[in-house]
């Protein structure tokens, strides 16, 4: 029982660590294509309005959400790989 909670502690540890480090270059990422995308049909905006603004909070969270799960897919496959290993390929 002890390990299976260990587990899913490490499971939302790196959730929590993607989503910190990859949700934030994500959100940048988007800002800065909307920005040119908008540009030249006449939006004058910068990647701070959007930042600033409610839609980007939505945007970051949503990034953080989605790198958040994709390390909870990467914890899960990290455990099985070295449970896999170091069981002898069992």
């Amino acid at each position: 029982m002890l390990a299976k909670l260990i587990r899913i502690v490490g499971y939302i540890g790196y959730g929590l660590f993607f989503a910190l480090f990859g949700g934030y270059p994500l959100a940048a990422i988007i800002y800065l294509i909307l920005t040119w995308f908008l540009q030249p049909i006449g939006f004058n905006i910068t990647s701070n309005d959007i930042i600033s603004s409610i839609f980007g909070l939505i945007i970051l969270l949503v990034c953080m959400a989605f790198t958040g799960l994709i390390g909870v897919g990467f914890g899960i496959f990290f455990t099985a790989w070295l449970n896999k290993l170091f069981s002898g390929g069992k």
